[in-house]
């Protein structure tokens, strides 16, 4: 994905808000040249799956579907909820940048965050044009409890890479922005991962690195130290199950929980 398709992304990031104990999963996938305006993006989503492994296949088989040429070619899966809604707001005109998603328990307040979200990337003269493409809540058959922030919220590395891309920063701001509305007191939990390319030791403590890279830059942001954990799985916990020596983007990553009993 390119720099203008993962910059639009963190500006929609905005607060990802989840509920309680949770029965059911949905995602939601993403895929862009970089070209917003020339190529278009590609979106997947999904709600009411038994398992986060089957939520995310589904919406990335969506995402691949939703559009044809480089941008589906791109789709990455950007977040996951339990029991939330998810927005996906854009500028309908062609040729336009505007697009904005946000999830949050109460289907109207992440409508309201989605609209937001796509007029801030729109840009002058083009605010006004956003419009709700679709509204997606994963219920779960409960009703929702008092939101706490949740996720896990997603920052994705480049392959072999420590390094926390301006994205993904962007990114991380909206993660301690989210904690600190929480009241700033929850346990944070940010487990590193890596794709299957290497020797598996190698990638233990690659991911250990990315892991505190994060977590440095959220101490930066704001986030007490002592309430944050960090956790190196290597390879063995993909996003995308995958073969060895398959370099699969989505698994560079690093992922960030909130609350009780977070991490992965």
């Amino acid at each position: 994905m390119g720099s203008l398709a993962r910059a639009a992304l963190a500006a929609a990031a905005v607060l990802l808000l989840a509920s309680g104990p949770a029965v059911s999963d949905g995602a939601f996938a993403v895929g862009s040249t970089g070209d917003v305006v020339g190529k278009g993006m590609a979106f997947g989503w999904s709600s009411n799956y038994a398992t986060k492994a089957e939520a995310v296949a589904a919406a990335m088989r969506l995402c691949g579907e939703s559009r044809s040429g480089e941008a589906a070619a791109q789709c990455m899966v950007v977040a996951t909820f339990r029991n939330e809604c998810l927005a996906v707001a854009i500028d309908p005109g062609k040729g336009t940048p505007g697009a904005g998603w946000a999830i949050h328990p109460d289907q109207a307040t992440a409508e309201q965050r989605a609209l937001d979200s796509c007029k801030a990337t729109a840009g002058p003269g083009r605010r006004g044009a956003c419009v709700l493409q679709r509204t997606s809540c994963d219920t779960g058959g409960q009703a929702s409890a008092p939101a706490v922030p949740a996720g896990p919220f997603m920052a994705f590395f480049d392959r072999g890479q420590d390094v926390v891309t301006p994205q993904a920063m962007a990114i991380l701001r909206n993660v301690a922005e989210s904690h600190k509305a929480s009241g700033g007191q929850l346990q944070v939990m940010i487990a590193g991962h890596t794709a299957r390319i290497g020797a598996e030791a190698a990638n233990i403590g690659l991911s250990q690195r990315r892991a505190n890279r994060v977590r440095d830059a959220l101490v930066a942001f704001g986030v007490p130290s002592g309430l944050i954990t960090t956790e190196a799985f290597g390879e063995s916990r993909p996003l995308v199950e995958t073969a060895d020596a398959v370099a699969e983007p989505q698994n560079d990553r690093v992922e960030i929980s909130f609350g009780p009993g977070a991490g992965w």
